[in-house]
């Protein structure tokens, strides 16, 4: 899509550089389409992770084809898993192609008379994302080359793509686009609407502008980092909102009956489960468990985030390794909740005198001392 995009703006040279050089139907339809009308095409195969791969390409482009102007380095591997069950095999696949890949297109482009050097990152960099600890890592490293290159005065701009739904990984895996899209809120973008704010940044010469279609509240409930002093102004309203909803909520869950309260949460559970797995809220049982429901670890992970989110209470971590029931694990969180609160409000019924002699007491001082205390503290001795 971004080869269409290069040729409607006028390229008609274009080196298409993949692993295997083989694109499947689709890709083949569309490269077949930009030769009919007149584009010097070549697609030729390299791994950008390999240097030497890398080397020979350019050799061969300098030598065959003709001088190189631009970039556009797309390269990812996508293998999510929790940042604790990664293996080092997953995040050197993952790694590679971003970092050792941008790395030797810097490198063995340093004589070319570029117009752009393009990244494809991510804003997942800014906000962090639940089993794509490496992805990010890569991501934010390529960043931070585009920083570099535009301190050594080399054209650079790294941009963070969002949910792109139209075409791409996330067209080919409609599941994770929708769990892509849930954790965002907004609307996936289309492609077209990408590459023309990515020409509008190469115009302007601006780097690392986040390219995507946010509802921050659902970005706040889902993903941690968005809650960073450097989202403030985002958050503002946002937070004020939502924190008001689940003041309500809390206050609710305290003055009803047990039963009550119970079911309530249970109501919550299902429907936050409802909305990680895709199914409607009568499809998930009050007594089902939720590992048989399809829920893994990272969808354990968004759970546990939107349920203390909106509770304010810390899940203990082993909890949802267990499996429970919506019906159970709202009776847990009922009784983590119940219990927060007599605790604050004890802490909160305690006058400073009271707090005072209890500190005093334990420490051995006696009364007469105290006393003795408290009138050289105000004047009175």
């Amino acid at each position: 899509e971004t080869a269409r995009w290069l040729v409607t703006r006028g390229a008609r040279r274009l080196v298409l550089v993949s692993r295997s050089a083989r694109p499947d139907a689709i890709g083949q339809e569309a490269l077949t389409a930009m030769t009919a009308a007149g584009v010097d095409l070549h697609c030729l195969p390299c791994d950008v992770g390999d240097g030497a791969q890398v080397q020979a390409l350019f050799t061969r482009i300098a030598a065959e084809i003709g001088p190189l102007r631009g970039i556009i380095h797309a390269a990812a591997v996508i293998d999510d898993a929790l940042a604790q069950n990664l293996t080092a095999t997953q995040i050197d696949a993952v790694l590679r192609p971003k970092i050792a890949g941008a790395w030797h297109l810097h490198q063995n482009s340093q004589g070319a008379p570029l117009d752009f050097f393009v990244l494809y990152s991510s804003v997942t960099t800014l906000l962090g994302n639940p089993g794509q600890a490496h992805y990010v890592a890569a991501n934010t490293w390529m960043e931070a080359l585009a920083t570099q290159r535009r301190a050594q005065g080399l054209p650079t701009t790294a941009v963070l793509w969002g949910a792109i739904g139209d075409i791409g990984y996330l067209a080919r895996n409609p599941q994770l686009r929708d769990v892509l899209q849930q954790r965002l809120g907004g609307a996936a973008l289309r492609a077209a609407t990408a590459l023309d704010i990515l020409e509008s940044m190469l115009l302007t010469n601006t780097n690392a502008l986040v390219v995507a279609d946010l509802d921050w509240g659902v970005v706040r409930r889902f993903l941690p980092g968005a809650q960073a002093p450097r989202f403030t102004e985002l958050s503002r309203g946002v937070e004020e909102d939502a924190a008001a909803t689940d003041a309500d909520l809390c206050a609710t869950l305290q003055t009803l009956p047990l039963g009550e309260a119970q079911a309530l949460l249970t109501e919550l559970v299902r429907r936050e489960v409802g909305q990680i797995l895709r199914l409607a809220v009568e499809k998930i049982p009050p007594d089902q468990n939720l590992g048989q429901l399809g829920l893994d670890s990272l969808m354990g992970v968004e759970l546990a985030l939107a349920l203390e989110e909106r509770l304010g209470i810390k899940l203990p971590a082993f909890l949802l390794s267990e499996g429970p029931t919506p019906g159970k694990l709202a009776q847990r969180l009922l009784q983590t909740l119940r219990k927060k609160d007599t605790t604050e409000t004890a802490l909160a019924e305690q006058t400073p005198d009271a707090e005072f002699q209890r500190l005093a007491a334990a420490h051995g001082v006696v009364q007469q001392e105290m006393n003795a205390a408290l009138r050289i503290g105000t004047g009175n001795h």
